[in-house]
């Protein structure tokens, strides 16, 4: 079945991340409001803040080199500029329509190449730079690629027409490419969405399939590079090895590319709609093959963690170095809201790009950009405890306090339980870890217990607050797993139920 693709936007083609260096900037824009640039906390908890306000529904986003912010603007057909506080357009119409329900289906669309001022562009939504400063451009709607250098925007690849032919120049052929990025040897490689395949583009302009079977209605198969099939690729990101995170959206996966073979990443594979030709979305936390994604877009990789815009789950996703699967920031319902990661709201977040600690974000039907501040090495999940109560289906309520752990019931044997107060949640520690599946050595000398489980462990001493003897019992604080251990605990009383997640192993 040949089909169109489902975009973030009703009547816009195509949205996506992208990377974008040096510029020229133009006229000033108006209607445009800034938020603080201040780093915005809540206690320790990371906030999502508002950068700035004024797009029509933004896609694609980098960071330069001197802080700037480029974003398309890909419904009225052009790249901007966000610099001290200060919108420009940087290629593109300077005329555009304002901010307003009607823009979604109003486009400056054209396709001329010239000076940046007077170029033309149908829905621009990825950009990347490569190591000489020339600015690449994904022409979606126009089905060729772009770039900018010395101020003039030149076609690099594609005919103009939507196709699929490899060769040189014009003589190639794309269908609605999206995603890009460069490698280490300054070539060039695009998500060609409709063709459900990647592309790479020799700095001279020749175009190849560097991955993925082509044909008209997609599919999924890992594998050797030139048998593998994708569904309707989008968001493209190198890691520091030469390897290529592909956002596989119509799959709801995350896939990999490396050493010829394409295997995937996170997500769990599922059954394309054959009348829709997707893969249902779905929601889930946990280890990557077994994470649920709904449209994932914008990738941005940063120090061995991998984020992830995850659109129609309208969350910000990141899988870590641990290989699991977390919440960065959002909500999970459409909604505009600043303040702490689990409280923000999202609607279709689409581009996302790192830089020196602070993840950016477009926020494309909320007309904004918002960003947050990220350690890509100490991530913490930012799933609500109303989150991790719906992932579960909590027996009745008994005398009995049920204890939940990573998604699992334990069975708290050994004569020791759970028990409540007005004020805290205390937890046998060897029945909780044992049941758990971990190892749980005591030492007498030490007046500790040692728990561990894979790779990672924890030592509990008797005599630190929140970890006490009772009857020849070592109970911990659950308020300890918490705040010490990391974990994320959250007590319900109307079922009467401890549920525990880890995010360790």
């Amino acid at each position: 079945m040949k089909k169109k693709l489902v975009s973030v936007l009703t009547g816009a083609l195509l949205y996506a991340a992208l990377v974008l260096g040096p510029v020229h900037a133009a006229e000033a824009l108006n209607s445009v409001s800034a938020g603080s640039e201040a780093n915005a906390k809540a206690g320790s908890v990371p906030a999502v803040r508002l950068v700035m306000s004024g797009i029509a529904h933004p896609s694609g986003i980098s960071v330069l080199s001197n802080g700037s912010l480029v974003i398309t603007d890909s419904v009225r057909g052009r790249l901007t500029l966000w610099s001290a506080g200060r919108l420009t357009v940087l290629a593109g119409p300077s005329d555009a329509a304002p901010v307003s329900a009607s823009t979604e289906n109003h486009t400056d669309s054209g396709y001329y190449d010239g000076p940046v001022d007077k170029a033309l562009f149908n829905r621009p939504t990825y950009t990347a730079v490569d190591s000489k400063g020339t600015v690449y451009i994904s022409d979606t709607g126009n089905h060729v690629i772009r770039k900018i250098k010395a101020g003039r925007v030149y076609t690099l690849a594609g005919s103009g027409t939507a196709g699929y032919k490899d060769g040189k120049d014009e003589q190639a052929a794309f269908n609605a490419p999206a995603g890009l990025a460069v490698d280490s040897g300054d070539n060039l490689y695009v998500a060609d969405t409709l063709n459900h395949v990647i592309r790479k583009v020799t700095p001279g302009g020749t175009v190849s399939t560097y991955a993925g079977l082509h044909d008209e209605s997609g599919g999924y198969l890992d594998g050797i590079t030139s048998k593998a099939r994708f569904n309707e690729p989008m968001g493209l990101a190198f890691d520091g090895n030469g390897g290529l995170y592909v956002a596989d959206s119509g799959n709801q996966l995350i896939r990999f590319i490396h050493s010829g073979t394409v295997t995937t990443y996170a997500g769990k594979p599922g059954t394309i709609d054959p009348q829709t030709g997707y893969v249902p979305g779905r929601y889930a936390d946990g280890n990557r093959e077994q994470a649920g994604f709904n449209r994932p877009r914008g990738l941005a990789y940063a120090k061995g963690t991998l984020f992830i815009a995850d659109s129609l789950n309208h969350r910000i996703r990141a899988v870590r170095t641990d290989g699991h699967v977390i919440t960065v920031a959002g909500k999970g319902t459409p909604g505009d809201s600043l303040g702490p990661v689990p409280e923000a709201n999202f609607n279709e977040p689409t581009g996302i790009a790192f830089s020196s600690g602070t993840l950016y974000i477009t926020d494309s039907l909320n007309h904004s950009v918002k960003a947050l501040e990220a350690d890509p090495l100490h991530l913490q999940p930012a799933q609500s405890d109303m989150d991790l109560l719906d992932e579960l289906d909590l027996l009745p309520p008994g005398p009995d306090v049920q204890v939940w752990m990573d998604g699992a019931h334990l069975q708290m044997d050994g004569g020791a339980s759970v028990f409540v107060t007005s004020t805290a949640v205390y937890v046998p520690v060897r029945q909780l870890f044992t049941g758990w599946g971990a190892g749980v050595k005591w030492a007498p000398a030490e007046q500790e217990v040692t728990v561990s489980k894979g790779t990672w462990s924890c030592k509990l001493r008797l005599g630190k607050p929140g970890i006490f003897s009772k009857n020849g019992t070592v109970y911990v604080e659950a308020e300890y797993l918490r705040s010490i251990l990391g974990m994320q605990v959250v007590y319900d009383r109307d079922s009467n139920a401890l549920v525990i997640k880890s995010w360790k192993v």
